[in-house]
């Protein structure tokens, strides 16, 4: 949902013999916000409207910079890489879009974290197949995607978003460890379950609703968006900061510049909160995040309560999640020895991806490596640990980033400077 590069900041996990892969990165990572902001309400259970399923369909899926990237066709087509995001609304990018001569049928306005609300085209096609699954006449938006989002450096492109309309349909258990998406139908309740929770939604501007249940962060209740789209942990919106001060009181905050998403850059504050409570679980210590500027986040219809915020895949992660529309519950299983980390760890660049041969630094945290280094904004960086810029993602710098596999950065700008960037604690 969110769609920032936050920065080069990474998480020191407590689990030594986990690789860095295995867990989505901290807000150090790209978290996406592709619908605009949005009005919590009661849940009402959604009627069965796909295919009934003789067995549950597994999907496999990949994990880049904390994000789930699935194979997907359209229309017959060959497959393409997508992200799974149940924050979002189905997309496409022009490319995808042009070879498929499908009418536009309506526009829509689609927004995130950041000043930009952008006017789409929505399109009607045939279907898309996702693994066994297929979705039947699907409308799905038009949008450039910032390359930032899109860009996999050696790496296919995205050719979009799959969203929340999947989840009308299935009921979708989510597993970070097992790497799978598992399609069931609806009503479907998973049979080793921690807890259960109350779905409500949020719906946005144009209609589209995403799941979202109440949490407690540090003693304030709020409705959250499950958002595997967001890299982090939890975002807020504006007013849930202005009214409850989540992380001012527990050290350090970070602020700094951020590459946005679609909803364009932003000003991000960053920094830990005391716990969060999801049902009778507690996770501590949370690392919140809020931007200044999120205008698409916090617009709605109408003038009442906006949602709480978001809650990432670093804390999903801490989960086997199903969420089951027609019965209105997300179900939560524990994994053994996952835990939030403590400490945020990283090199202090803030980065961006606005052309595929350069990433951009648009911010360096105070007292940080790359500060001390002589890292300026608007630095061209086209090379990083030995690596060409157009090789990479945005994932593949923090995969880069990641202690203890790594402990220094060696970059190179387009003036030919060079820097051997430290990797040191960020936060608290």
């Amino acid at each position: 949902m969110l769609a920032f590069v936050l920065a080069n900041v990474v998480a020191s996990s407590a689990v030594a013999q986990r690789r860095p892969e295995d867990l989505p990165p901290e807000p150090g990572a790209l978290e996406r916000e592709l619908s605009i902001g949005s009005v919590s309400k009661p849940f009402a259970p959604v009627p069965r409207s796909g295919p009934s399923l003789s067995n549950p369909i597994e999907i496999p899926f990949i994990l880049e910079g904390g994000h789930i990237i699935v194979e997907a066709s359209i229309d017959g087509g060959p497959p393409r890489p997508f992200m799974f995001d149940t924050g979002a609304s189905m997309l496409i990018t022009p490319e995808i879009a042009q070879p498929l001569n499908a009418p536009a049928v309506r526009t829509a306005s689609l927004g995130g974290v950041g000043p930009r609300v952008s006017q789409v085209e929505m399109i009607k096609v045939g279907r898309i197949t996702i693994g066994a699954a297929t979705l039947d006449h699907p409308t799905v938006a038009v949008l450039d995607i910032p390359n930032t989002i899109v860009d996999r450096g050696s790496r296919p492109r995205l050719a979009g978003l799959i969203g929340s309309e999947l989840l009308a349909l299935y009921a979708v258990t989510i597993d970070y460890a097992r790497r799978t998406l598992t399609l069931n139908n609806p009503g479907f309740r998973p049979q080793a379950v921690t807890f259960s929770l109350p779905l409500g939604f949020s719906m946005s501007m144009d209609g589209l609703t995403h799941p979202s249940i109440s949490v407690e962060l540090d003693g304030s209740a709020g409705d959250f968006i499950i958002d595997t789209g967001s890299s982090g942990q939890v975002f807020v919106s504006e007013k849930f900061q202005r009214e409850h001060a989540p992380f001012a009181q527990y050290g350090k905050i970070l602020s700094f510049l951020s590459a946005g998403g679609i909803g364009g850059r932003v000003e991000v504050q960053l920094g830990f909160g005391k716990r969060l409570a999801i049902g009778p679980l507690t996770l501590s210590p949370p690392a919140v995040s809020a931007a200044t500027n999120a205008v698409g986040f916090n617009m709605s219809r109408s003038n009442s309560a906006h949602a709480a915020g978001l809650i990432g895949a670093v804390i999903l992660a801490q989960f086997a999640v199903t969420i089951d529309y027609q019965s209105g519950r997300a179900y939560f299983e524990t994994v053994p020895g996952r835990k939030l980390p403590g400490i945020l760890q990283g090199t202090g660049m803030i980065f961006d991806k606005p052309d595929h041969e350069a990433f951009e630094v648009l911010d360096v945290l105070r007292g940080s490596a790359a500060e001390r280094a002589g890292l300026r904004r608007g630095d061209r960086v086209i090379e990083v640990a030995g690596r060409p810029a157009r090789d990479l993602s945005t994932s593949d710098v923090q995969s880069l980033s990641s202690p203890p596999t790594h402990s220094s950065l060696p970059i190179r700008t387009s003036d030919q400077r060079r820097f051997d960037l430290t990797i040191g604690q960020i936060l608290p």
